[in-house]
């Protein structure tokens, strides 16, 4: 059963017991071939180990990202790094978790999608991201109503404030379909990692597989402090104007090795 969050309304968290692991499956890093972010996949890493995370997902725009030998030296400093992508289908946001390159690159349609997650029983894992926000692909209304099925967690978004919180209708959405909520940081700047993520009971495990059931068992808890007004007008600055501009500068970069279209 989920357990209510308490820095959801504003306060630090800590684990809640032992055999529960810190989490982040929404984070993009300077290989994403879409937008221009501080951190490599490695530097994340390294900030993911020292602030004690036992999983990460690196989630490019378009782009799978699978260092197979990063992720090893990920689980060798006790680390589960989890292969991901964010996918715009039919003009909707999805992070898609544990998929390879040929396999996202074959998905054009939302049912395409609902088939992928079936045919591989379980060990495939998608997230709505930002549900309900009028922002770029965000998921809703009929639509979310429509592919709640095929979903394993919904977002808990990191932009919210008193005066503005979309996440309302999301909790609202995850409640009635019996879905599991995940803060994530969606970060793409290095300030914005680290205050929003998720508690997960795995027994200790810091493997995808146990990432996976203890969110689906809803063993989890959420971390998301409220916007301050600096956070709120920092975030506005990006997505009104920074996006766009580093966007015109990306097109102009020649992606790094690391992750695989």
């Amino acid at each position: 059963m989920e357990l209510k969050s308490d820095t959801e309304r504003g306060r630090e968290g800590s684990a809640p017991g032992p055999g529960w692991i810190k989490a982040d499956l929404h984070v993009h890093s300077a290989e994403d071939p879409c937008d221009r972010v501080d951190l490599t996949a490695a530097e994340l890493v390294h900030v993911a180990v020292r602030e004690g995370y036992g999983a990460l997902a690196v989630t490019l725009h378009r782009a799978v990202f699978d260092d197979p030998d990063l992720r090893s030296a990920a689980a060798c400093l006790k680390l589960a790094l989890i292969r991901g992508v964010e996918l715009r289908v039919e003009g909707a946001d999805v992070v898609v978790l544990n998929i390879s390159a040929p396999e996202a690159a074959a998905i054009r349609t939302l049912d395409e999608l609902r088939d992928w997650r079936e045919a591989r029983a379980g060990t495939g894992f998608l997230l709505l991201p930002h549900p309900f926000y009028f922002i770029g692909g965000s998921m809703g209304g009929r639509r979310a109503e429509r592919y709640a099925d095929m979903f394993d967690a919904v977002e808990f978004c990191h932009f919210h404030a008193g005066f503005m919180d979309r996440n309302r209708p999301a909790v609202e959405f995850a409640r009635r379909h019996g879905l599991p909520l995940v803060a994530t940081s969606d970060a793409h700047r290095r300030r914005s990692f680290g205050r929003h993520y998720t508690w997960i009971d795995t027994g200790g495990e810091r493997t995808m597989e146990a990432v996976f059931d203890g969110i689906r068992a809803g063993r989890v808890r959420r971390v998301s402090p409220c916007c301050s007004p600096w956070d709120f007008l920092h975030v506005l600055w990006e997505v009104a104007v920074g996006h766009s501009l580093r966007k015109q500068l990306s097109r102009r970069r020649v992606p790094p090795l690391g992750w695989a279209a």
